[in-house]
């Protein structure tokens, strides 16, 4: 094997040119090593440049689409907002309602031991001014569950603005509301009193 390796050797010698620089690269070809490699540089100059542009093309069809991504998630929140703040009313509407009922039952069993006991001009006015403001708050209440609150924006920065408005908005309506409760109640425990 390594007679063969050997005679390999001295006919690679034997073969190769005179003129042969000491790295094995003959002169002749040297200016056509250089144009190749001048060639391939400009080539990846070249696909340097299209990658760039080819990145740069795909930034921007990524901030679009994250963009987008930001409006559809803007949306999809104001919904989110309108329906909870919707959620929110019709929650507090029912319980008001609830409310209102029981003040109404106990004013009846008010007004029948009123009745058995023979009534008193001054405890039937003031069941009836009870049950004048337990109507007044009924109808505050019917009023308010009719309602609807929508966030109405023309642009992404109006939005905080909207959803801040139409929670101060519901806020005040729902504090009226509480208001005229907290006044059929009283006059529900003043029917009491005077009982």
């Amino acid at each position: 094997m390594k007679k063969w390796l050997t005679a390999l050797a001295l006919a690679l010698l034997l073969v190769s040119p005179a003129n042969a620089s000491p790295r094995g690269i003959e002169v002749q070809n040297l200016e056509t090593l250089k144009e190749r490699l001048q060639e391939r540089l400009e080539e990846r100059i070249t696909t340097r440049e299209e990658h760039r542009e080819e990145l740069d093309d795909w930034r921007a069809t990524l901030s679009a689409r994250l963009k987008q991504i930001r409006d559809e998630r803007k949306l999809r929140l104001a919904a989110h907002l309108t329906e909870r703040f919707n959620q929110i009313n019709q929650k507090y509407t029912e319980h008001v309602a609830r409310l209102l009922n029981r003040m109404r039952a106990i004013l009846a069993k008010l007004e029948t031991r009123v009745e058995e006991a023979g009534g008193d001009a001054e405890t039937e006015a003031a069941i009836a001014a009870a049950y004048s403001a337990i109507a007044e708050a009924e109808t505050a209440n019917e009023t308010q569950a009719a309602k609807e609150y929508e966030l109405v924006f023309d642009d992404e920065a109006g939005l905080r603005s909207a959803a801040a408005t139409a929670k101060q908005l519901l806020k005040d309506d729902l504090g009226e509301l509480r208001d005229k409760v907290h006044q059929a109640r009283k006059a529900v425990v003043e029917a009491i009193r005077t009982a």
